[in-house]
């Protein structure tokens, strides 16, 4: 089984995050997104403007299991 480009490892009533390829742009990620966890109201999920996730940590920040990987903060 392949692992999907993007992954979704979190999802609130307002937020999510995810893990996907560096080199995808931010429209392809929102688009996966909403793909896979429709938000199923009329607002959908878009990528956060934040400079950092709740923890502090930089958004997007690299992924620690690969590189070449980015974790996105989504709201919707």
């Amino acid at each position: 089984m392949t692992k999907p480009d993007v992954e979704v490892y979190a999802v609130g009533p307002l937020t999510a995050s995810c893990c996907a390829p560096k080199a995808m742009k931010r429209a392809a990620v929102e688009r996966a997104v909403n793909a896979q966890y429709p938000t199923g109201i009329r607002s959908r999920w878009t990528i956060s403007k934040d400079k950092t996730f709740r923890t502090g940590e930089p958004h997007p920040k690299v992924c620690e299991n690969d590189s070449d990987r980015r974790h996105y903060l989504l709201h919707c």
